[in-house]
């Protein structure tokens, strides 16, 4: 039951025996420091405000079914057969009030054809309350699903002050609602559920285009997270090309509400992970059509990297990400079209990229497991395992940034060796050639040998199918500011494209120039599973067009 006594405290044992306010350190308070008392933890505020009654409710009724009997008990002289009478057919209901309660509570169970009633006289009735299943509705079903899947870290009441002061608004609420219910649908693959999230989604995307109207409610956060969560449904419920407009559409959306919020919305750290995820979905999104970054989000960047550690490697990366996105963008418009050049900056957009976990802690390490169980999924004999999400992202994005420089440096290497007479003449472009033919197969084992721990569970755990690519990595937070302090650290984070690129990945592994053939048809493969066990409709979008392209060059 609800407990309605009043707010109550949260704070440690000691001081509520004492009566003192608890300050309530992570860690322990500051009262128990100065006595030399063993603090012992702080109350949930969640758990305080409902009572176990489950025990009172049953006595309850007990003490209820106790006065049933004795009133009906046989009065002196009364005879046998009479009573043998009255227990061969339901109790006579009188008109007193306690016959019109429980007359009441017979109609309220016919109407929910809901037969309780025994025919024995003596009979367990038990209190209607209790009849009452609580089924939670779709709504609920979609907020729990959400929060226990596509949040990362967990609620402690050290911080959950920091996280209700920023409140959910009517978008992010109905986003969130969205997200939950799409995940669930991708699950359940019924139709009845595909139509409600689809609703979901269309109210979604009403409420934020409210949102956006007023400048004001444009800038706040929920507003951004809001159209971040709209692109993950495209990525859940994507069905067909189409659907990868509309997550651009939505991403792009993101990066237009960054240039409204400007350099004022990133001075805490919660704002620049807000920014560093708004644009690394556009970065996906800008790297598949080859067009270039606003202009606006490198002055934000520079802003926003000054309260944070430039030298981690996932901020490094994130910088490297944003420089080749541009360079393939020049390419693709004729900005940067002198062949030497191209391989130069290449080059050097290599070594930069090659040298971001330099000096890096063991978080950023990862182990090789040897193992055969699996060949459908393990395709090389072994895989990779990361501490964290965080850590094979970053490793994957490296791996993934160097094979789209080394397939550009060999594609304009082969350009220049077809022309008459040749513009690659001398001996050290042809060992270029090899050494970076030689990258591309070393980075696409390091992205096949990284697939696997999203597919499979932990090697301490037994081989049995999960729903998420991020189940088999440790829930740790990556947090790269400088002002960061316990609490800031613990904040629980949306999961917003981090969880949903495998799709990208297993295609950005496929779309090499040195694919073989065997090795894409285990790609494909890899790819409809995850849409088919993990719920990411994109996954097959991506796995018809990368089998396309591949087909169309095969006619060639």
């Amino acid at each position: 039951m609800v407990h309605f006594g009043g707010k109550p405290s949260t704070g440690c044992e000691s001081c509520r025996a004492r009566k003192i306010k608890c300050d309530q350190k992570p860690g322990g308070c500051v009262n128990c420091e100065k006595k030399g008392y063993g603090c012992s933890g702080y109350r949930d505020e969640i758990d305080l405000r409902f009572r176990h009654e489950s025990q009172h409710v049953a006595q309850k009724s007990r003490d209820r079914e106790a006065r049933r009997k004795a009133s009906r008990s046989p009065l002196p002289g009364s005879s046998a057969s009479s009573s043998s009478a009255n227990t061969s057919r339901p109790p006579e209901f009188s008109q007193s009030k306690s016959g019109n309660s429980s007359a009441s509570m017979l109609d309220t169970r016919r109407a929910l054809g809901d037969d309780l009633i025994s025919s024995q006289q003596d009979s367990f009735l038990p209190d209607p309350a209790l009849s009452y299943v609580l089924s939670p509705n779709l709504d609920d079903q979609a907020l729990a699903f959400f929060f226990s899947n596509h949040v990362i870290g967990e609620w402690r009441a050290s911080y959950r002050a920091n996280l209700n002061s920023y409140g959910m608004d009517d978008a992010l609420f109905a986003a969130v609602k969205a997200v939950g219910l799409a995940g669930i649908s991708g699950h359940a693959h019924t139709p009845d559920m595909s139509v409600e999230a689809r609703k979901r989604y269309l109210a979604a995307i009403q409420s934020v285009n409210n949102a956006i109207v007023f400048p004001e409610s444009a800038k706040r956060d929920s507003t951004l997270v809001s159209i971040m969560l709209l692109s993950q449904i495209e990525a859940l419920e994507c069905s067909a090309p189409r659907s990868l407009t509309a997550w651009e559409n939505h991403v792009k959306g993101a990066a237009a509400v960054l240039k409204l919020r400007g350099a004022e919305k990133l001075t805490t750290p919660l704002e620049v992970r807000l920014f560093v995820q708004a644009v690394s979905g556009l970065i996906v999104c800008c790297l598949k059509n080859r067009i270039h970054l606003p202009d606006h989000l490198f002055e934000l960047r520079d802003v926003a990297g000054q309260c944070m550690q430039t030298n981690a490697p996932g901020w490094r990366m994130f910088h490297m990400h944003m420089l080749v996105t541009q360079f393939a963008a020049d390419i693709k418009h004729k900005i940067l079209t002198d062949p030497q050049s191209i391989i130069s900056r290449a080059l050097e957009l290599d070594e930069m990229v090659s040298l971001i976990f330099l000096d890096s802690g063991p978080e950023w390490t990862f182990e090789t497991i040897y193992d055969d169980s699996h060949p459908e999924i393990i395709l090389l004999g072994h895989y990779y395992v990361y501490k964290t999400f965080m850590s094979a992202e970053v490793w994957n994005g490296m791996r993934s940034t160097r094979v789209l420089l080394h397939d550009q440096i060999r594609s304009t290497l082969l350009k220049g060796f077809a022309t008459q007479p040749p513009l690659f003449s001398d001996e050290i472009y042809a060992v270029q050639f090899q050494a970076s033919t030689d990258i591309l197969y070393e980075m696409q084992n390091g992205l096949l040998a990284s697939i696997p721990q999203q597919f499979l569970v932990m090697p301490t755990s037994s081989n049995a199918p999960f729903r998420f690519p991020w189940s088999n990595f440790q829930p740790d937070i990556y947090n790269p500011s400088q002002n960061s302090s316990p609490v800031l650290e613990r904040i629980p984070l949306m999961r917003n494209v981090g969880g949903y690129l495998l799709p990208w990945l297993l295609y950005r592994t496929g779309n090499m120039s040195i694919t073989k053939k065997e090795t894409l048809d285990a790609i494909l493969r890899l790819l409809r599973l995850a849409g088919s066990e993990m719920g990411i409709q994109m996954a097959f979008v991506l796995a018809e067009h990368l089998e396309a392209k591949f087909a169309a060059a095969t006619d060639h």
